[in-house]
């Protein structure tokens, strides 16, 4: 299995430019792990796409807001919301749930693999 990041590494992911091979190859991944709204440009290469499988983190994980003062706390209606949420543990424990059960729906022969690598990693 290849894992292939969209940003370069020591690159800005915030100014995240795709080329046409990029977002051609999205098309044919096993499987695509993002967070919609994070990158502008990942959310309209998926839509033209059509990635067969996405676990987009923002479908499930609660967004948090940065008040003022720096504090989190869940997001309302009107809130800038924090992107930023691999930094929790406990977030990454999730996403990884998620990016196992895709994974072994598209490779359902690897599953025993991905759960034992799920395992470890939440250890």
């Amino acid at each position: 299995m290849t894992v292939t990041s969209l940003t370069a590494p020591g690159s800005e992911p915030h100014d995240l430019e795709l080329t046409p091979r990029q977002v051609a190859g999205l098309s044919t991944a096993d499987l695509l792990v993002y967070q919609s709204g994070f990158q502008p440009a990942v959310d309209t290469a998926v839509e033209q796409a059509k990635p067969a499988r996405v676990v987009d983190t923002a479908s499930f994980l609660t967004m948090l807001s940065a008040s003022a003062d720096g504090a989190e706390e869940p997001a309302s209606g009107t809130d800038q919301r924090d992107p930023h949420t691999w930094l929790d543990p406990t977030n990454m424990a999730r996403i990884a749930e998620h990016v196992r059960d895709a994974l072994t729906e598209a490779r359902p022969a690897e599953a025993a693999g991905f759960a034992a690598n799920t395992t470890k990693l939440l250890a």
